[in-house]
């Protein structure tokens, strides 16, 4: 089984070393419990960043690792962004130099065909075929390879959590949490479809933190009005927090920059 795109003959190593300081998902989890927000977008962000760091410290020099974030376009969105986080510009330089040639290759070829097409009868019709290849060329892509080693880590991580609920210690730590967003809780009910029990476990945490957050924004509400926005206070930064939390943002040690004014609407 690959991992990431990666081939078997690189993949033991290359997976072996990315994941180094998470095998241990049972203290790593107990670890994330007592920090802020989702202790899953928080292992997993942690395991994404040694991806990248590997990627660019050895690996983008492979082949094959390449050749799977070439033919995927590079990075997705979000974890071009992460990429970005830290200075890796000889890496980045390797990567789209081949990104970029492999769409110069691609666009260069329908190009050559739309005029060949437009010198014969029915050309129109051959244009619209040739531009919707193109659309498919770049809606069929392989998936960002980044997105598929996050995807197993949520896995590994959300299965260690389940699995490790026949703790006692580890259920009451994890009920004292902040617990999972919407998007690892509904993986973990996803995973745990044939244990009832789990699940109760998992959608009474979600409950709780629903309650808190529910008073959290009444309280906010009445304070609030239409025709003024009350200066910035430390509930602001709370309530921003409940949405990133809800949204699973793996950014949770960037605290949102908050500056709210007196208005007064005429």
């Amino acid at each position: 089984m690959t991992k990431a795109g990666i081939g078997v003959e690189s993949n033991l190593t290359y997976y072996s070393r990315v994941s180094a300081m998470h095998v241990n998902t049972y203290y790593d989890l107990l670890t994330a419990f007592r920090l802020e927000g989702c202790p899953i977008c928080r292992l997993v962000r942690l395991a994404v960043d040694s991806y990248l760091d590997s990627l660019d410290y050895e690996f983008i020099n492979d082949a094959k690792v390449r050749k799977d974030l070439v033919v995927s376009f590079g990075f997705c969105k979000d974890h071009a962004e992460q990429w970005f986080e830290r200075p890796r510009l000889l890496a980045t330089c390797i990567l789209y130099r081949d990104v970029v040639a492999y769409l110069g290759y691609h666009l260069h070829l329908k190009r050559r065909e739309l005029f060949e097409k437009r010198s014969s009868r029915g050309w129109n019709r051959r244009l619209r075929s040739s531009l919707e290849n193109i659309r498919r060329l770049i809606k069929s892509k392989p998936v960002c390879p980044v997105c598929d080693f996050q995807q197993e880590e949520e896995h590994k991580y959300l299965s260690a959590l389940l699995q490790g609920f026949e703790d006692e210690s580890f259920e009451e730590a994890y009920m004292k949490s902040h617990g999972l967003c919407l998007l690892h809780l509904f993986l973990g009910l996803d995973i745990a479809a044939e244990d009832s029990s789990v699940s109760i476990l998992l959608i009474d945490k979600a409950l709780m933190e629903q309650r808190k957050h529910m008073d959290l924004v009444v309280q906010c509400l009445q304070s609030q009005s239409y025709n003024s926005v009350a200066a910035y206070t430390p509930k602001s930064s709370e309530i921003y927090s409940i949405v990133q939390h809800l949204c699973g943002d793996p950014r949770l040690d960037r605290k949102p920059q908050i500056h709210c004014e007196k208005n007064t609407l005429a």
